[in-house]
């Protein structure tokens, strides 16, 4: 017997009413060593997809592309997506 397996973010696309408050409440639940481990994994950070309004971090600082290795960058919602998703690569968790 074959079935078509739904994937998990459609699943919670369909539960959920406000996926990105859901993963920021994700992002909330993890201790602080399992946050920084999550954002120190992930792969394709940019100033386009940070939400670190408070960014001090000058651009000629930023090394490799953009903000790749930027000590300033946050998303609270791309790593509890990442965290659900088991993704690495940013362009995937969107």
């Amino acid at each position: 017997m074959s079935f078509k397996s739904k994937e998990l973010v459609e699943i919670i696309k369909n539960i959920v009413d406000d996926e990105s408050a859901f993963y920021r409440l994700v992002a909330d639940q993890l201790s602080i060593e399992e946050y920084r481990h999550i954002k120190k994994s992930l792969l394709g950070i940019r100033c386009a997809n940070c939400t670190n309004g408070c960014c001090t971090v000058p651009s000629y600082e930023k090394h490799g592309d953009e903000g790749s290795q930027c000590i300033g960058w946050d998303n609270r919602e791309l790593i509890g997506r990442s965290k659900v998703l088991k993704e690495t690569l940013v362009f995937k968790l969107k």
